[in-house]
């Protein structure tokens, strides 16, 4: 029986001289000339990931679990470079869930390893570069080119982002040796874009030649067994490091007005706005945040105007639909402390390095207890520092939420995460992405007999078995034709025509764009959708079919020509497209695939029946009777083939001197409307200037 789920262990905190035991001196007086003393996170995690065990950490927000995740690697890849032993090849990947969140661990990892490349110096050591690179959507092509040139030892991306690299031929050889893989933001990570990186992952582990080790990080996330086994996979064991939240939480609740009954009139908002300032005036940097863009374009908006000049130049919003830009200037502004507040939607509740913050309002309820601590979390960001906070409800049922809310949050209970079940549609995506990459055999993107050591039967153990995609596929059911007495057998194609991989590409992941349409639009929508691609189908269809019927007689010729030297049909059309046809068209390519179906197993009629029935035209029926006929009968086929091309050679010229006799007929039209106006023009032109100049002499 396959092995389903790997070993599940939580581990405790190691001693503080076995941590510093396992770190380089380098390394080691980076580190203590930054910090007093190992984190509690750091205790419980950098050991284990020296060890190359799997390990999911849960620790509080500002519990300095992304330091602890890299520590351990920065520590392997330093003493590689001191004994000159590093290699062209990406040594870790890191994943974020957001853009902005991959670029604050870029800077954040540039800083240490400069650090520590001056200390080598200083101490008169020569230390190879240890690159970072940063690959997302808003990276520019010249920088995706540099990667090529000068491969990144740790490469920091998203997972959209790594599954278009698993795509690139030239990329992804960079990716076979990847000894360690951190997920950032795990909690985020509980939809159908986890279920999404969970499969890239699963692909780049099976492209891997070591198995990686996985790291997930999250700061408020439950139940943490489930989570570190989404995490690993099937049949991987993990560790779970589960730092108690020593931080005491400070949360308050409040509303605008005297009672909660009246609190969304005209006047309860603006006493929201009134208590906003309080907040504000009462301390140095407020971050609120509210649950839509909307919201937080309108608080930004009346914040100004109900108190004019006040808050210029001090304030600022934030949310995913700004430009990059703009997003960066004001996470850049809040690490200088040159911001009194800043309004977010959610954009900022991740684990964004955005320097010190006081105090978090949260305006209307967060939906959930994780969500309001990782909000909360954002205050007293740092090690030592408690979250302080306030809850802003505006109706009754906001009260009850965030009532409730709170009784969780002081108790530490944490609503448990889901993860999607029977996602198909992102299994769909990544089998579409690998198909533009190679030519795969279905038993082998199944897995075959052993699913743990193939890579597509990983992506099966792990995936199409496991409880969070969905139940186990049987091969019947991606409609594979089958051979009787035999397992069903066919290929995927290589998809690399028409854009394909471009498609795949720019509409690859799972991440929800959060479009809105009004009912006009999506009836509009809705029709073209429907008419358009059956009209541009029909249309490539048609243009297919005459691309085929133009070689067809030529190619009949050959294969009867061939055939009379000796060779049966399938040799004789294997040596046409061998020598003859080497640009392939439609008609090359169907006979291709006749001859491939044939190599896997299926019998001669089975495979020319599927290409008549594919290309659907009377004349590729024709021929495909006459083939089935010489196998089932024993008749001669040279003859019959000739007389074949010949047939539709003269059918050809009599359709040609048909459409050339009704073309007469078909121009009188447009040589009414465009051509016989002009010659009338030209005619009357001169009878028409003399007229005029006659009468401009008699004026």
């Amino acid at each position: 029986m396959e092995k389903m789920s790997g070993k599940i262990e939580f581990v405790d905190a190691e001693k503080e001289d076995e941590v510093k035991a396992i770190l380089n001196p380098l390394v080691k007086e980076w580190f203590f000339s930054k910090f007093d003393k190992f984190s509690l996170t750091q205790l419980y995690g950098v050991k284990k990931i020296h060890g190359r065990k799997n390990i999911l950490i849960g620790a509080p927000t500002g519990g300095t679990k992304t330091l602890t995740a890299f520590l351990s690697i920065l520590n392997y890849l330093v003493g590689l470079a001191l004994r000159n032993e590093l290699d062209d090849k990406v040594y870790c990947v890191y994943e974020s869930p957001l853009k902005a969140l991959s670029n604050d661990i870029f800077v954040n990892l540039i800083n240490p390893l400069n650090e520590i490349k001056e200390l080598a110096e200083g101490g008169g050591l020569k230390m190879q570069e240890i690159r970072v690179a940063l690959r997302t959507g808003d990276i520019e092509s010249k920088d995706r080119q540099k990667m090529l040139k000068k491969t990144p030892h740790i490469l920091v991306t998203t997972p959209e982002t790594l599954a278009i690299v698993l795509t690139s031929r030239k990329f992804v050889d960079k990716l076979k040796a990847v000894e360690f893989v951190i997920v950032d933001e795990i909690h985020a990570m509980t939809n159908k874009r986890g279920v999404y990186l969970s499969l890239t992952l699963e692909r780049l582990c099976a492209l891997s030649l070591i198995e990686p080790v996985r790291v997930g990080l999250s700061a408020t996330i439950s139940p943490l067994e489930e989570i570190a086994r989404f995490l690993v996979g099937v049949g991987r064991d993990c560790l779970i490091a589960d730092v108690p939240l020593v931080k005491k939480i400070e949360i308050e609740l409040d509303f605008p007005g005297k009672s909660i009954l009246e609190a969304e009139s005209m006047e309860s908002q603006k006493e929201l706005y009134r208590i906003l300032d309080r907040i504000i005036e009462s301390h140095k940097t407020t971050l609120i945040f509210t649950n839509t863009r909307n919201a937080t374009e309108r608080i930004v908006h009346y914040l100004g105007k109900h108190f004019p000049g006040k808050y210029s130049g001090l304030m600022g919003a934030h949310h995913s639909s700004m430009s990059k830009e703009k997003r960066f200037e004001i996470e850049e502004r809040l690490r200088k402390g040159e911001l009194r507040v800043v309004v977010s939607s959610t954009s900022l509740e991740l684990g964004i390095d955005i320097g010190s913050i006081d105090f978090v309002v949260l305006l209307r309820s967060p939906k959930g207890s994780a969500r309001a601590l990782q909000r909360l979390g954002r205050a007293g960001h740092k090690l030592h520092d408690n979250p302080k906070g306030i809850f802003v409800v505006l109706d009754r049922d906001d009260l009850v939420e965030c009532g409730v809310l709170m009784k969780e949050m002081v108790e530490k209970k944490i609503d448990k995460a889901e993860i999607p079940k029977n996602a198909l549609d992102v299994l769909a995506q990544q089998i579409y992405g690998m198909a533009i990459s190679k030519i795969w055999d279905v038993e082998e993107m199944l897995g075959g007999e052993s699913m743990e050591t193939t890579m597509i039967g990983r992506i099966n153990a792990s995936l199409l078995k496991n409880p969070w995609i969905g139940q186990f596929l049987e091969r019947d059911h991606f409609g594979l034709g089958q051979v009787k007495g035999s397992e069903p057998k066919a290929m995927i194609m290589r998809m690399e025509k028409y854009g394909l991989a471009c498609a795949a590409m720019a509409a690859g992941g799972a991440l929800w764009m959060g479009w809105r349409f009004n009912p006009g639009l999506l009836a509009a929508g809705f029709a073209i959708g429907f008419f358009v691609p059956h009209i541009n189908a029909r249309k490539d269809v048609a243009l297919r079919h005459r691309r085929a019927l133009m070689n067809l007689p030529s190619f009949v010729d050959l294969l009867a020509l061939t055939i009379e030297s000796g060779l049966d049909y399938l040799n004789s059309m294997d040596k046409i497209l061998g020598t003859t046809f080497k640009n392939k068209g439609p008609l090359e390519e169907e006979i291709e695939n006749v001859l491939k179906q044939i190599q896997l197993g299926f019998p001669r009629r089975d495979a020319l029946r599927n290409m008549a029935k594919r290309v659907d035209v009377p004349e590729i029926r024709s021929l495909v009777g006459l083939l089935i006929q010489s196998d089932e009968l024993g008749t001669g086929l040279v003859q019959l083939l000739r007389n074949f091309s010949h047939d539709m050679r003269n059918r050809r010229t009599g359709k040609a001197e048909e459409m050339a006799g009704k073309a007469s007929t078909k121009m009188l039209g447009p040589m009414m409307i465009f051509i016989f106006p002009v010659i009338f023009a030209l005619i009357l032109a001169p009878f028409g200037m003399s007229l005029v100049k006659g009468g401009g002499m008699s004026f």
